[in-house]
């Protein structure tokens, strides 16, 4: 049985407990960070050649993942429907591996009148992923379970706005950064999202925040942390000697 679990969040911490029935002194909660290479793109350039490879040619909102029915990509395409319908001339812009999921979201994309709209760049890399994050007019995160979600970090370290669900761990990450949603709520969704396409002031505050939010996450103190509960839990000596 293991003397100490280390874990990403106070929801995953919250689940071990209801799940695993683990004693919670036993789980300690060590933050994760960003990798430093997603930032805004430097080259213009770059998010142009990029967006033109994918046919982006307006403003889109973003989101990133792979394919999972609690990734809630089929809630998004509801309120991306409504979005539409209220005059608003965007895409919507779909990264990351598909898999079996991209014929059913494609076939929900036609069946609702938006697939003209809705683009599927299937896997990218790390560059691509950069600009895309940082051309987006907006970023979306329609989970309806995360244990962590890294993604809206990325988001707001590239100085996109971040839309999101309300579900799970995802507050607790993105903090006031963010504008929320129910996921099970489209017309919620959309309506944010509008609130994030469509307000300069919104905006603004938004990736400002962001920005902020980002502080809290780093890896020097993810490091110092998981080191401390590492010593603890073996009963040795404060660390605290090595990273003063």
């Amino acid at each position: 049985m293991a003397t100490c679990i280390i874990t990403d969040s106070e929801h995953s911490r919250n689940e071990i407990v209801r799940y695993l029935h683990v004693d919670p002194q036993k789980i300690e909660v060590v933050y994760p960070a960003v990798d430093p290479f997603f930032q805004s793109a430097p080259d213009a350039a770059q998010i142009a050649s990029v967006q033109s490879r994918f046919d982006i040619d307006r403003d889109y909102i973003l989101c990133v993942g792979i394919y999972k029915p609690r990734k809630n990509h089929a809630g998004l395409l509801r309120a991306f429907r409504t979005i539409l319908q209220s005059g608003c001339d965007a895409q919507l812009v779909i990264a990351g591996p598909m898999s079996e999921g991209e014929p059913v979201l494609r076939r929900m994309a036609a069946e609702l009148e938006i697939a003209e709209h809705v683009i599927f760049t299937g896997f990218v890399n790390d560059g691509d992923l950069r600009a895309l994050y940082s051309g987006a007019r907006v970023y979306a995160c329609p989970s309806s379970y995360e244990g962590f979600g890294f993604t809206v970090l990325e988001a707001m370290a590239c100085g996109t706005p971040v839309v999101c669900s309300s579900a799970t761990s995802l507050p607790e990450v993105a903090g006031r950064a963010a504008l929320y949603f129910d996921p099970d709520n489209p017309e919620e969704m959309a309506s944010q999202l509008l609130l994030a396409l469509t307000s300069h002031s919104t905006r603004e505050s938004l990736i400002a925040h962001g920005r902020q939010n980002l502080l809290r996450f780093n890896w020097k103190e993810t490091a110092r942390q998981t080191l401390e509960v590492y010593h603890h839990t073996l009963h040795l000596p404060s660390p605290k000697a090595a990273y003063a």
